[in-house]
């Protein structure tokens, strides 16, 4: 399991921040849809693949995700 809820307030905080970083870059998210994902601790594939490849190029790094694995049991 992976905690995207986690992973989502690290990176962001709130779903106004996570649009302002995905403005940033030109991407067009409705706040509606950013603020389900944080509701629903869950984002889909498409849009994980799209923040995760933002935040490597804004910190210039590649992004850690596994310390964001939990303990399946």
């Amino acid at each position: 399991m992976f905690d995207f809820k986690r992973f989502l307030t690290d990176h962001w905080n709130n779903a106004d921040h996570l649009h302002s970083f995905l403005a940033t870059y030109g991407m067009k998210y409705q706040r509606a849809t950013l603020y389900k994902w944080f509701l629903r601790e869950n984002i889909p594939a498409e849009g994980f693949a799209i923040v995760l490849s933002l935040l490597e190029i804004d910190s210039g790094k590649p992004v850690s995700i596994a310390g964001y694995m939990k303990d399946p049991t």
